[in-house]
């Protein structure tokens, strides 16, 4: 515990998110550390890590954020430890064995510090002094969704204090327009993010990215990870994935998961506006784009913003209502000819017209 914050010792969150910010320092002591800078969501997040296996697993779904930049200070600093190779134990883990468990979290009666326990790590968020930091274990039999989408819990509340709201949601880019992709799960997100991907459109997530509102009234998403994960069923529509995915390894795990950089490397960006929104669902028939009301829009925004909540606590409504409001939308009604989607969203954001100061 670092003596020099004596009057914060007034929870277990508290104790706990110091005790791991030290326990950090130790081990990298020990084993090392390696850095990543990474560009997200407008700002800029150093990930430190000190184990080289947990490095490699915790970042492949981050490489296509990578900056060169390292000077300056970040807006989130990310401070891990492999507890295993680095020999220094952290606070108690959530109890049972079961690593694919939903985290238990917490919070200090202040809100400042958020624990986030698992039965092989624990992370803790100090949103005060915008740092992450916490301990793995067992490192080289992660879950897939610690790989696939590393910090999710975390990345959610840190894009949430800043302004940045995530929405449960994929956007895909093509020309300078984005493509918007809201629903539920099983709704047709990702099919409709990855067929666009494998067809030239640029690719910013499938099921989450951040929301961040533009002063002249116009909305950009962010893009997280740079990763997918897919049922095996499901893969199978998807040839050119096949030889990229990282099959499970615990019971309860249903998807594999894919690094989308060892498929496609130049068509993962960081942000894009957003000119469309697309309500993806599946049917028997062909593909067809038709209109869809804004109250339709705000209704699956909302209810993706409450599915997050669960991992962030609620958040603002409010930028979602404006982005319904001030952005087209459109119903897109998915069949078993995946080609067709990338054409019909193309045709969409190609007949919009031009967004004001924008060519």
């Amino acid at each position: 515990m670092d003596a020099t914050h004596p009057a914060e010792i007034d929870s277990i969150e508290t104790f706990a998110v110091r005790e791991l910010e030290a326990g950090f320092e130790r081990a990298a002591g020990r084993t090392g550390r390696r850095r990543i800078r990474l560009g997200l969501a407008g700002g800029t997040v150093d990930v430190e890590v000190a184990g080289e296996t947990l490095f490699d697993r915790l970042t492949a779904a981050f490489r296509h954020l990578a900056l060169d930049d390292e000077d300056s200070r970040p807006d989130l600093r990310v401070t891990l430890w492999d507890a295993d190779e680095g020999g220094v134990a952290g606070p108690a883990p959530a109890p049972g064995d079961a690593p694919t468990a939903p985290p238990i979290a917490s919070a200090s009666p202040d809100g400042r510090f958020v624990l986030h326990r698992r039965t092989h790590a624990v992370v803790g968020t100090d949103r005060a002094t915008g740092s992450v930091a916490g301990w793995f274990r067992d490192v080289r039999r992660l879950p897939l969704y610690d790989r696939g989408r590393p910090l999710h819990p975390q990345l959610l509340l840190w894009n949430q204090d800043r302004g940045a709201p995530p929405l449960h949601a994929g956007l895909v880019a093509r020309g300078g327009r984005g493509a918007l992709f809201v629903g539920p799960g099983g709704s047709g997100k990702t099919t409709s993010a990855l067929t666009c991907l494998l067809h030239g459109f640029d690719f910013l997530g499938d099921d989450y990215v951040s929301l961040l509102e533009r002063p002249g009234g116009g909305f950009a998403g962010h893009g997280v990870y740079g990763s997918t994960h897919v049922a095996p069923d499901h893969l199978a529509r998807f040839p050119t994935l096949l030889p990229h995915a990282v099959d499970p390894l615990w019971e309860g795990e249903d998807k594999a998961v894919v690094f989308l950089a060892d498929v496609e490397p130049g068509r993962l960006a960081r942000e894009s506006p957003i000119d469309a929104l697309f309500l993806p669902t599946v049917g028997p028939g062909p593909v067809r784009i038709r209109p869809a009301t804004g109250a339709e829009a705000v209704l699956r925004l909302v209810q993706g913003a409450l599915a997050l909540a669960t991992h962030a606590g609620p958040g603002r409504m409010d930028p979602l209502f404006r982005l319904a409001e001030r952005t087209p939308a459109f119903w897109l009604d998915l069949g078993p000819d995946l080609d067709g989607i990338p054409a019909a969203v193309a045709r969409t954001l190609d007949d919009l017209p031009s967004a004001p100061g924008r060519p």
